[in-house]
């Protein structure tokens, strides 16, 4: 959802980000409205899940997000950049478990419905 600012996980809920943790971004992107997917590491990608999203994190430092776009694949927005299909070495990102995001590590899938979420 194109919002023209830097939202942050938790302030439409009047959360703020103590610190940059896994815990703390899924508990405050929680609050804004987004559901937390269990999938472990065996499992496919859910495509067919509707507003599908991947939290990476790089701890203490940033966070970042991934979403599936039609083309079953992932795409991002570093900071004010533009948006990229790509990972950290040019490749289609298929599966954010799998793909080169470093320095962060992939933390979890979520989805939203664009209706149900806050973001501020």
């Amino acid at each position: 959802m194109i919002t023209n600012t830097f939202a942050q996980p938790g302030r439409a809920a009047g959360l703020t980000m103590e610190e940059i943790t896994d815990k703390v971004v899924q508990r405050n992107a929680t609050a804004d409205g987004l559901q937390l997917l269990k999938i472990d590491e065996s499992n496919d990608v859910p495509i067919n899940c509707r507003n599908l999203v991947a939290l990476v994190i790089w701890p203490l430092q940033d966070f970042h997000w991934y979403r599936l776009d039609n083309n079953t694949q992932f795409s991002h927005k570093p900071g004010q950049g533009r948006v990229r299909d790509g990972d950290e070495n040019s490749c289609c990102i298929a599966d954010p478990r799998k793909c080169n995001v470093d320095p962060y590590t992939f933390v979890t899938f979520m989805k939203t419905d664009p209706e149900l979420v806050s973001i501020d």
